[in-house]
């Protein structure tokens, strides 16, 4: 777990402009016409000559001009049912099974046209549980309607990680731009890696459809080397990054990562999973044709725009079993202290008597008691209560609210995330991911170690 929650955090860094929550918005941002580019009025000319040119001309030959390839923004209903039905009649083939695999954490399927051609594709991807594998398939609908095939993803190797493939389901949305030139969209999407011996990290890579093929193309990665010192149980964190295959510096990274990409204007684009944990009954089989074709269209909707991404998940994915198979909200319920805090690439223990020690309170009916220590003397406290964020028990505390303005570090907000529990040497621990945030955004988190007192 906790693996997973610093890739979590290092695709939080990556900036709100590259990866956006989803959360209350739908995709209308898609369209591809520059409406809101400062330069839109004489780019629209300048497209809308180029398509007179492209339609009307001919070549010096005499032949017709290639015309121009047709954007479709929104495919008609009927239209989307029929293509929808193409797929449902072969479900068998294209639904994935755990039944042979104990280490699937979850399936996901999502409808895309992820190049505007009026032909969906279906997503089918499959995550496991260790080494942040995935596995994915791509179908999309034939030139001539009545059939299906695969699109191939062309994965273009990285030589930080032979990992290269976008790991799909985690990537619920992501910034797009459309290159007028070869009126294609490009999508950027993460792909979390494990190269073993403690080196992991995140890649991201500029995405692309053409035809049957999918581009992959490595854009920008981070790096981690953890090094463990087994007899104190403490790690050490190197962080590095890159920009394709070359070494870059941290501040390198984050300006691309602002500017990606250069020039041109990015919308953010949602996508509707159809998810399936693996501690859930049997979900996506369960469904009929007609309830398979809703949520099917409904997950195209989402893509397109019209579907606000949470509506769509409250209908199909948000139930009393999706929360994990672990309830952490009552393994929590007791007295506890802080026995260690990550930061980075440090590892800190507490007593009592250490400055930044901290005891919390868990109660039955969902409340929370937290005390702040600096040597030994009390210096805040305060109340709040468990609520449920993305499947985990999650606390705040208001800085402004309690305080009447942001504190010394401009910070406004404390999250606390209950993410783990586990056993050591005997003793019972809960971690607690620490979240800050200002006005302006994210500002940095930490992982705390706590003992059961």
């Amino acid at each position: 777990m906790k693996k997973k929650i610093i890739l979590m955090m290092m695709v939080s860094l990556m900036g709100t402009s590259v990866f956006m929550s989803g959360c209350g918005k739908t995709g209308n941002d898609v369209a591809v016409e520059d409406d809101e580019d400062e330069d839109d009025e004489d780019e629209d000319d300048e497209d809308e000559e180029d398509r007179e040119d492209d339609e009307n001309d001919q070549n010096d030959d005499g032949s017709d001009a290639p015309s121009v390839k047709p954007i479709v923004e929104m495919i008609d209903k009927d239209d989307l049912s029929d293509q929808i039905r193409i797929l449902i009649d072969d479900r068998d083939y294209w639904t994935m099974s755990d039944a042979d695999d104990d280490a699937v954490y979850r399936i996901g399927y999502c409808v895309t046209d992820l190049d505007l051609d009026g032909r969906i594709e279906l997503i089918v991807s499959r995550e496991y549980d260790y080494s942040n594998v995935s596995d994915s398939y791509v179908y999309e609908i034939n030139e001539a309607g009545d059939d299906y095939g695969f699109v191939c993803l062309n994965l273009f190797n990285s030589t930080i990680t032979d990992d290269v493939e976008p790991d799909f389901l985690s990537c619920d949305s992501a910034d797009c731009y459309f290159d007028k030139e070869n009126r294609e969209l490009h999508y950027l999407l993460i792909d979390n890696f494990d190269n073993g011996n403690g080196n992991y990290g995140a890649l991201l890579m500029d995405v692309n459809k053409s035809s049957e093929n999918i581009y992959c193309n490595s854009y920008l990665t981070i790096s981690v080397q953890e090094n463990v010192d087994q007899e104190n149980y403490e790690s050490t964190y190197e962080y590095k990054y890159y920009e394709g295959n070359m070494e870059i510096k941290e501040a390198d990274y984050y300006r691309i990562i602002d500017s990606y990409p250069e020039d041109v204007v990015t919308r953010p684009v949602y996508f509707g999973y159809l998810t399936r944990y693996s501690y859930q009954e049997m979900y996506l089989n369960d469904l009929d044709n007609a309830a398979l074709e809703d949520a099917l269209c409904d997950s195209y909707y989402v893509f397109a725009g019209s579907l606000d991404q949470i509506d769509f998940d409250h209908t199909y994915n948000i139930t009393s079993d999706t929360l994990p198979d672990i309830d952490l909200s009552s393994l929590a319920i007791g007295d506890w202290e802080l026995y260690s805090s990550e930061v980075e690439d440090s590892v800190t223990r507490y007593t009592p008597d250490s400055p930044f020690y901290k005891e919390m309170y868990v109660y039955d009916d969902n409340s929370v008691y937290f005390i702040d220590y600096e040597y030994g003397e009390i210096v805040r406290t305060f109340s709040s209560e468990l609520n449920y964020q993305d499947f985990y028990p999650v606390f705040e505390y208001d800085i402004v609210e309690e305080l009447g303005k942001p504190d010394e570090l401009g910070a406004v907000l404390e999250t606390y995330t209950l993410t783990d529990h586990y056993y050591e040497n005997g003793a019972e621990f809960l971690e607690v991911t620490e979240d800050i945030y200002s006005d302006d955004g994210w500002l940095g988190y930490s992982i705390l170690n706590f003992r059961r007192q």
